[in-house]
């Protein structure tokens, strides 16, 4: 390329800050003889987090807040990230390797449940290979301020790295596989940023000699990368948010027991055991997720509702992509047992015919009893009333104690009993739902304004 082609830049920004994982998460495939799926590792076995990952999440995250959910790509972020048909992206992603003796690691096993039975579907038992909460990466980006460019204003282009950045300090972006189902949940710390002028031969010296590993090692660390960037550009601007979510809020009591099958990991554990990372009790994303699109489907078909109403609100499973593949708009989160306890119970199955304990059918199971649990439910970009009002009369029921979560809901496990808190996009009042409290008039009426439409087909 002759020098007179080549992007002249004026500066260069280094940013640094720690990522931390607050969720199990699936980052990266690989082949393995241990599990179906394995996140990417390095030569020396650390987990690493790919650079076009990080860059690819934080683009669709700008796009959203510049847009909204599932709007089409208005080219907003094409000045940050590049743009196939006009230029190259000013800003570089580095691979983020994970920091050495944090890793922790579980294999989860999963099954797909037919809709129609309530049963395993055959087939479709599955395992992955998940990095557990507290895995950390040092992040790393760069970004370069062309001269004479109309579309890279320097304060332009950070104004848009903040809004992207701070949508991943937020916890509004996810990593890796299964994000809609609470994988990849994370938080950033530790914000550092200094700008290398590069005008002089000695500009370009001092830049070049910084230390890969560790840019600003001598900077200090900030709490959020506005402080960071503060110096230089203490007043950027906010740009509207344009995202819209309706978000429901649980806390709920579980006054029985819970069992989310997993296999045990010694020879003395239990025939099952409900499913437990880092000594904590989970209810997980892919549980919670599955059952109220279950039930959603039994809501919509016994109103006579369009059959597309579901895979709109949890996206198309294989056989139900005849126009293609989409995501699902709900989003769930995992969340932790609180207050509960682990407890062994013995089982035996009973010979039908002879109504006796039925030979080698004695089993035991460790199940999770009593507690409270926290989690939240966002759908994102709602198109229809009656998408929301679908979610509502599921999640009332769920806190209803009509919704059972896990296996064996035949026996009375997986009942949660408490209480919703609705917040709208439209920024209406929020919307509180009580176990065992009568609805009131005011209620009803809009519960059924979401419900109630004239094209109800």
């Amino acid at each position: 390329m002759s020098a007179e082609k080549r992007r002249k830049i004026l500066a260069r920004w280094v940013v640094t800050a720690q990522l931390t994982l607050t969720s199990a998460s699936q980052i990266g495939t690989e082949d393995s003889e241990s599990a179906d799926s394995t996140f990417a590792r390095d030569a020396k076995g650390q987990v690493v987090l790919p650079g076009t990952t990080l860059a690819g999440a934080l683009r669709s995250a700008l796009e959203d807040q510049l847009v909204g959910y599932r709007t089409k790509d208005s080219g907003g972020a094409g000045k940050l990230f590049g743009d196939m048909k006009y230029h190259e992206s000013p800003l570089m992603v580095f691979d983020a390797v994970a920091a050495p003796k944090s890793i922790a690691a579980t294999i989860r096993d999963g099954v797909r449940i037919d809709p129609k039975l309530r049963l395993a579907a055959d087939g479709l038992k599955y395992d992955r290979e998940l990095a557990l909460p507290g895995l950390t990466f040092p992040i790393r980006l760069e970004l370069a301020v062309p001269e004479g460019e109309v579309w890279a204003k320097e304060e332009a282009l950070l104004t848009d790295l903040c809004l992207a950045l701070e949508a991943l300090a937020s916890g509004h972006i996810r990593f890796g596989a299964r994000k809609s189902r609470g994988l990849g949940e994370c938080r950033v710390s530790a914000w550092k940023a200094k700008r290398y002028p590069l005008i002089t031969l000695d500009e370009w010296r001092a830049y070049a000699k910084t230390d890969h590993e560790n840019p600003l090692g001598s900077v200090a660390a900030q709490p959020t990368l506005r402080a960071a960037l503060g110096e230089h550009y203490p007043n950027l601007a906010n740009q509207p948010d344009k995202r819209q979510a309706l978000r429901l809020e649980f806390d709920c009591a579980l006054p029985g027991t819970l069992l989310i099958r997993t296999p045990g990991v010694s020879a003395t554990d239990p025939d099952m055991v409900h499913l437990t990372e880092q000594g904590k009790q989970l209810l997980s994303g892919t549980s919670l997720a599955g059952a109220l699109r279950s039930h959603c489907g039994r809501i919509a078909k016994t109103m006579g509702w369009n059959e597309t109403l579901v895979p709109s609100l949890f996206g198309t499973a294989p056989e139900e992509s005849k126009n293609g593949l989409t995501a699902s708009r709900v989003q769930v989160s995992e969340a932790t047992l609180l207050e509960s306890e682990a407890r062994k119970q013995t089982r035996v199955k009973i010979d039908r015919f002879t109504g006796g304990a039925l030979d080698t059918a004695l089993f035991d199971q460790k199940v999770a009893t009593r507690g409270r649990v926290q989690f939240t439910i966002e759908l994102r970009a709602p198109e229809t009333p009656r998408q929301t009002g679908l979610l509502l009369l599921a999640a009332r029921d769920l806190v209803e104690g009509l919704l059972p979560l896990g296996g064996e809901s035949s026996i009375g496990r997986g009942v949660l009993k408490g209480r919703i808190t609705a917040h709208f996009p439209d920024g209406s009042p929020p919307l509180t739902l009580t176990h065992g409290a009568p609805l009131d008039a005011a209620t009803v009426a809009r519960l059924d304004s979401y419900l109630i439409q004239e094209n109800d087909k």
